[in-house]
C-alpha cells in the first residue's frame, strides 16, 4: 500500500392406490399436477441462442456463441470516477476520425470474458468471495496509453496502463487463474497487462495512432491522472444480468 501524501480515490447481489375393507377393489386416477419450476431453475434457460442483429451491437461481433445456460461471466476491479471519464473526453475529442466510443463502466479485468455454464456459477461466487477475504486495500495509478485489441480482431481499445499496483493485482489474477483452471477454462492473457480501457471502436487504429496517444498522455491527459491513487478495496464478477462485489477485509 502506497505511503505517499498523494491524492487518494475511493473506489466505489400421493398418489395413492385407494383401498377399504370391501371385496371390491376402488381404483381412483388422479390427473398429474403440474408443480412450478424453482426459479433458480427457471434461471438456467433464460439466455437462450440469439442471431446477433449488428445494429444492437454497434457493429461489435460477439467472441463466442450466446448458448442456452452459458452466461457471460468475467473476474475485474470496479473504477468510478469522472476523472476517468474526463480523460477519455480529451482523447476522444482529438481522435474524432477513428469514430471511438466512450466505455460507460471503467474497470481493470482479472478474467477473461467466458461464457459459463449456470451450474457453475454459485460455486465459483462462493471462492471468489474467500479469496477476497484474504485480501486488504491497495492503491493503483496509471501511467501511458496503449492500444489494444480484442482475440478476434473485431474491436480496438484506447486504454491507460496501471503503474503501481501491478504486484497487488498479479496476485489477485493468478488466484482467479486458479480458480478458472478448476473448471478447465481459458486463464488470463499472458504476459498480463494491467490497464482500463476508455474508449473502443470496431475501425481498425492506423499505424501511427498509439504514438500520438501517448504524446497526448504526456501533454494532456498526465495532467489529470498525476499523482491520482484509486483505492482498491473489492473485486468484482459480472455474470449475465447479474453483478456481485467482494469487499476486502480491512
Amino acid at each position: 500500500m502506497s505511503k505517499s501524501k498523494k491524492r487518494v480515490i475511493q473506489l466505489v447481489n400421493y398418489s395413492s392406490d385407494s383401498s377399504d375393507d370391501s371385496t371390491t377393489d376402488k381404483k381412483i386416477k388422479l390427473a398429474p399436477i403440474k408443480l412450478p419450476l424453482p426459479p433458480s431453475i427457471g434461471l438456467m434457460f433464460e439466455d437462450t441462442e440469439v442471431q446477433d442483429d449488428p445494429s444492437s451491437l454497434g457493429g461489435r461481433t460477439r467472441s463466442f456463441p450466446h448458448m442456452r445456460g452459458n452466461w457471460v461471466s468475467y473476474v475485474y476491479i470496479e473504477l468510478t470516477h469522472d476523472l476517468l471519464e474526463k480523460v477519455a473526453k480529451n482523447i476522444l475529442s482529438n481522435f474524432g476520425d477513428l469514430k471511438l466510443e466512450p466505455f460507460q463502466d471503467f474497470h481493470i479485468s482479472l478474467s477473461r470474458t467466458l461464457p459459463i455454464p449456470y451450474h457453475w456459477l454459485h460455486q465459483m461466487t462462493s471462492s471468489l468471495k474467500s479469496l477476497a477475504d484474504t485480501l486488504q486495500p491497495f492503491y493503483v495509478t496509471f501511467k501511458g496509453v496503449k492500444i489494444f485489441q480484442n482475440d478476434d480482431n473485431s474491436r480496438y481499445f484506447v486504454a491507460v496502463l496501471v503503474d503501481i499496483g501491478i504486484s497487488d493485482l498479479s496476485w489477485i489474477q493468478q488466484r482467479v487463474d486458479g480458480i478458472m483452471s478448476g473448471y478447465k477454462l481459458p486463464v488470463f492473457y499472458k504476459p498480463a497487462s494491467f490497464h482500463t480501457s476508455l474508449l473502443w471502436t470496431v475501425k481498425k487504429c492506423p499505424n501511427g495512432t498509439e504514438q500520438i496517444v501517448e504524446k497526448l498522455w504526456h501533454e494532456v491527459v498526465s495532467e489529470v491522472l498525476s499523482g491520482i491513487e484509486f483505492e482498491v478495496e473489492a473485486i468484482n464478477f459480472k455474470t449475465g444480468h447479474k453483478s456481485y462485489t467482494f469487499t476486502f477485509k480491512k
